[in-house]
């Protein structure tokens, strides 16, 4: 994620587990402040409001979704169909 970036307060309908790989971020959740470092992470369930400040050295995190977030699907369904073509 970009240097002093942030991610306004959202929800996703599935559960999701975040690992912080690289530098770190402030993650809001549920109305509470966490300061995520490398090798730290989250998990929480369905529709936990959640938004991110990334600091000014950026973020590298990797998400994982169950079940898989819908939005993702569909841009792995396009990236499929243009890698045939």
């Amino acid at each position: 994620m970009a240097p002093d970036s942030h991610f306004p307060v959202h929800r996703y309908g599935p559960k999701q587990i975040m690992l912080v790989t690289e530098d770190a971020t402030d993650r809001a959740v549920d109305g509470k402040l966490y300061r995520l470092k490398k090798v730290g992470g989250l998990i929480f369930p369905c529709n936990l409001e959640h938004g991110d400040y990334i600091s000014d050295k950026g973020c590298t995190i990797t998400d994982n979704f169950s079940p898989p977030h819908h939005d993702y699907v569909v841009k792995l369904e396009a990236l499929r169909k243009g890698l045939q073509t």
